[in-house]
Formats: C-alpha cells, sequence, structure tokens
C-alpha cells in the first residue's frame, strides 16, 4: 500500500477522533514509506495538527451543515448530496490505493471509494450494511450496536486494520494528541502566575452524563484551597452561564468556557495537574496530551468508552451495565441520572488524593 485513505465522515466529534490516532502509527508502523490521508472536519483536522504520521488531511467542509442541529433537514441533505459527489471526484484524482471506512455513519460510505477507484476498501459490516457487498475486506462492527461489550471502542478501529492484514502490538493502541512548545507557552501567557493548575469540564449535552453542578459547586472551593489550586472550567460558549453558577465568586476559579480554541483548550490542559469531568472529549483530550483524568461516567460504558491515552486515569462508575443503554431504547433516563446523582464529592476528593496526595 503506497497511498491509504481513512475515509472519516463524523462531524463534531471530540472522543472519536482522538481514539482514532492509533490508526495512523499502526498503518505507519506496517507501512512507513505510505503516504497517509485522511478526511475530517474543522474540530478533527484541529485535533490531528502536530501528528506528523499523516501526510495530509483533506477538509470536509460540508459536515459543518451536517453536523449542525440547527439545520434544517433539507440544508442536510443538500449537504451529504454535495459531499458525496464531491469527495468521489477529489479522492479519485488523488489515486489511493486503499481505504479504511473508519465510522460506518453514513449508510453510502461504502460508494464513495468504490467510484473513486481505489483497489482495497476495508469497512464494517453491521445491521442494515446492505452496501459491505462493495468491500473487499471487512469485519464486523461494534460501534453501532447496543450491546455490552467487554472491548473498548479503539479496538473496532484496530479490527479494520487487522481485517487488512496490518499487525499491531498493544503499546500501538495509545491515542495521543500532540501539543507543540509554541502552543504551551501561548497557554502560559493566557494565565496569571499560578502553582497548581485543576481542569474541569462540567457539562454535556446528553443530560444523562451530567455530574450535577450543585456538586461542581461545593466541589471546586474544596480543591482551590486545599491545593491551592487555580481551578479552570472549560466548554462552549453556551455553557458560560452555566459555568457561571458553579464557579461562584471565587477568585481561584477561572470561566473559560467560549474563549479558548480546541487546541489552547489542548495546551492549557496539558500544563494542568489534573483533569476532572463527565464522560465527553474533554475527558480524552486530557489522557491523550498526558494529563491524570477523573472521568465521571453515568449512562456510558467506562469498559468501551473510558480515555486510555498515555495520562492515568480514575474512572467513578456506580450504574449497571446491564442499564446502560436504558435511554437509547425507551427514552427514559432516571436510572442514569440516578447513578451520576449517587457519585458522591467525597468520592471525587478520595480519586483527587489519589493524584495530588
Amino acid at each position: 500500500m503506497k497511498k491509504i485513505l481513512i475515509l472519516n465522515l463524523v462531524p463534531n466529534t471530540i472522543g472519536d477522533s482522538i481514539l482514532m490516532t492509533p490508526m495512523f502509527t499502526t498503518i505507519k508502523k506496517n507501512y512507513p514509506d505510505s503516504f497517509l490521508a485522511a478526511t475530517a472536519d474543522r474540530l478533527t483536522r484541529d485535533l490531528w495538527l502536530n501528528n506528523k504520521e499523516i501526510d495530509k488531511t483533506i477538509l470536509v467542509k460540508e459536515l459543518e451543515t451536517i453536523g449542525n442541529h440547527n439545520a434544517g433537514k433539507l440544508k442536510k441533505a443538500y449537504a451529504y448530496f454535495r459531499m458525496f459527489f464531491r469527495l468521489i471526484r477529489q479522492i479519485r484524482a488523488e489515486r489511493f490505493d486503499a481505504c479504511f471506512i473508519a465510522y460506518p455513519n453514513f449508510f453510502l460510505m461504502p460508494l464513495i471509494p468504490y467510484l473513486a477507484g481505489i483497489k482495497t476498501k476495508v469497512g464494517y459490516t453491521y445491521k442494515g450494511s446492505y452496501l459491505a457487498f462493495l468491500l473487499t475486506k471487512k469485519t464486523p462492527s461494534m460501534l453501532l450496536f447496543d450491546d455490552c461489550y467487554d472491548r473498548h471502542i479503539v479496538y473496532s478501529f484496530m479490527d479494520l486494520l487487522k481485517a487488512a492484514g496490518l499487525s499491531y502490538s498493544e503499546s500501538d493502541i495509545v491515542p495521543r494528541i500532540l501539543v507543540s512548545e509554541k502552543e504551551l507557552s501561548a497557554a502560559r501567557k493566557k494565565l496569571k502566575k499560578f502553582k497548581r493548575l485543576i481542569s474541569v469540564h462540567a457539562l454535556s449535552k446528553i443530560v444523562s452524563k451530567n455530574w450535577p453542578k450543585e456538586k461542581f459547586r461545593e466541589l471546586l472551593p474544596i480543591l482551590a484551597k486545599k491545593y491551592n489550586a487555580t481551578i479552570l472550567l472549560f466548554g462552549s460558549k453556551g455553557e458560560f452561564g452555566y459555568n457561571e453558577e458553579i464557579k461562584g465568586s471565587s477568585e481561584q476559579i477561572v470561566n473559560l468556557c467560549g474563549q479558548c480554541s480546541i487546541r489552547e483548550t489542548a495546551a492549557l490542559i496539558k500544563l494542568s495537574d489534573l483533569f476532572i469531568g463527565n464522560d465527553s472529549g474533554l475527558g480524552h483530550i486530557a489522557s491523550s496530551v498526558g494529563t491524570n483524568t477523573i472521568s465521571l461516567f453515568g449512562s456510558t460504558d467506562p469498559v468501551q468508552a473510558k480515555p486510555i491515552g498515555p495520562g492515568k486515569v480514575i474512572v467513578i462508575f456506580k450504574n449497571n451495565r446491564k442499564n446502560l443503554f436504558h435511554y437509547y431504547k425507551t427514552g427514559r433516563i432516571e436510572l442514569d441520572i440516578e447513578s451520576m446523582n449517587s457519585i458522591t464529592v467525597r468520592d471525587v476528593l478520595a480519586a483527587v488524593k489519589t493524584f495530588l496526595g
């Protein structure tokens, strides 16, 4: 394989984009002289910045519309249509030898490498994968099923490579986000003098993933005082008000919601002594840049989805794995919310003590 493409059409995702990075390491380990390209939206492209294993990132602008919850159905349908035919033309011009379909979120995805004339097409089979016959190599997908598999999602990506005959070791399966010294220097200038930094992400778009803000409001002043720490609150612009309620009047707690790019966020988290947050993409960033991480899980399975980067991770999880997909199957979230509520401030402080003493 001389020219290899990773076809990724997932919009606005941090965790999955990070968990794909071991694919780059493994491909380059097996084919060190290969040219590796990957499709991505702007967010994923920025996350993969500084990764020297990717020779080219193909920006898919239409994913911004597809991933926009406020965009109408007609507008999204047009974006899919435009993306489909534009990608076929662009990929065909690149003359790739092989294509790995990294995430089967678009049922027409096998058609893209097929019509682009790529010889080796590797992807997943799953219920409803009617175009899987177009693939030359395939593997069953665990990404679109509700079953409680006892494997981390990262292995689903590695299964693609295994189906194509590539070998890997466990040491290769370490997601990493690379932050440059220039980015770290800029991040230091963004803050006043500090002795110790603790980064926090308190709000997820999925209600059942959220630890109650009252508990964050109780926890953070304790951490600031006990460890003489500056607490950094991260999130989108829309999360600013929520985090202001958590912050209160403390000068040691800084609300940075909506004020940092994804690269600036990664740099500040890397400078931190600890990251605390619900199951979210920022937890994966923290672990992947090497920062020790405390992840609070409720409605998702830590066996499948916990951060697994070089940073050490403590998962606090009090749910029953059999209940995990209750929300998705019935639309009721009482069990999941109850499991997050059952995590106490004392539980989190005990985990913090493990890392900070």
